[in-house]
Parts: structure tokens; sequence; C-alpha cells
């Protein structure tokens, strides 16, 4: 039984199969509409893996072979770690014109110039992933990309918290039985 909010926080990582190699069709609408509106070929939802200081990719577009697989980026030096640490969307317009950040994981992997990224909630308000968007040439992000890229984030997270309330369910279902069957 979930007995506090840590436990909680691990279930929803790894109960909820955020760190698993299986594609959720659910991310991919979302992944799918948010490039297109924003008109972007480049877009992910990372999850964090604490475990091993890796994000992991669960969904994108655009991406080669970090696409839907267990190939990750580092979590130190990354974009994604910036907002995991502030709480709040990152927008970089320009990452050669901000000499802190040429080294970060995004820009050497994957090889971006602009980048708009927005944290993805779990169970207990954590912040378990981004979901960010990126471009090869320096953009400017507008005030609709943002709310865009933050609108689908919030997507991303009600899609994990209905994951979360089924699995928890699903849970208390089997306890329930388990102690009919002992009385």
């Amino acid at each position: 039984m979930i007995k506090s909010i840590e436990d909680r926080r691990r279930f929803g990582i790894h109960e909820l199969g955020l760190l698993e190699n299986s594609a959720d069709r659910s991310f991919d609408i979302v992944l799918q509409y948010s490039a297109r509106l924003l008109g972007v070929g480049k877009i992910a939802f990372m999850v964090f893996n604490d475990e091993r200081d890796w994000l992991v990719s669960k969904a994108s577009v655009g991406l080669g072979q970090i696409q839907k697989s267990a190939i990750g980026l580092a979590i130190a030096g990354s974009l994604a770690s910036e907002i995991r640490f502030e709480g709040t969307s990152l927008v970089v317009e320009d990452i050669y014109e901000r000499p802190h950040l040429s080294d970060c994981v995004e820009k050497r992997i994957v090889g971006i110039a602009s980048y708009i990224g927005s944290p993805v909630h779990g169970p207990a308000g954590v912040i378990v992933g981004v979901l960010a968007a990126m471009s090869d040439t320096p953009r400017q992000w507008t005030r609709s990309d943002r709310k865009t890229m933050e609108d689908s984030a919030y997507l991303l997270s009600q899609r994990i918290m209905l994951k979360a309330s089924f699995e928890t369910l699903r849970l208390v279902s089997a306890e329930r039985k388990r102690i009919s069957q002992v009385s």
C-alpha cells in the first residue's frame, strides 16, 4: 500500500510505465497536434529517470533514433533540468546568444538552435518530465507558442493523472478483494 508522497512519486513513474519503451497513443496525439500548431519538426515528451540520471523519450516527433526509445539524454546539463529546477516553462530563442547554454545536452545531441519547454506533472504534483519543442534555427517563440506548450504539457499531465487514478483504483480493488477473502 502507498504510505507516503515519496512512495506515490515512485508509484507514478514506475507503476504507470513512464520509463517503459511502450507507445501511448494519447501522448503521440498531443505531440503531433502540438508540432502542427507550433510549426516545428522536433518535439518530445521526455521523462526524468533519476535512477540512471537520464531523460527518457516517452514520445517524440522528428527526433530519429531518440524517438520512442529508451535512448535518452543526460539530465545534468540539459535544458529540461532547468525547467525541473525552476518549475516553469523555458524559452530560448537563440541558443548561440546564450553562452552559458552553449554546451547543453539538447544542442550537443539533437543539434538545436531554439527551444521551448514546459514541465509535465505526475502524482503529488512532482515534475516527471518535460514537453519540449525544438528548432534547428533561431526562432522567435510567441505568446501563442508558449500557451500551446503549456496547454499541451497540461494535457500530458492530466493523462498521467488519469493513469494514476486507474492504477489506484486497481490497487484499492485488489486490497478490498484480499481483505474480503480473509474475513
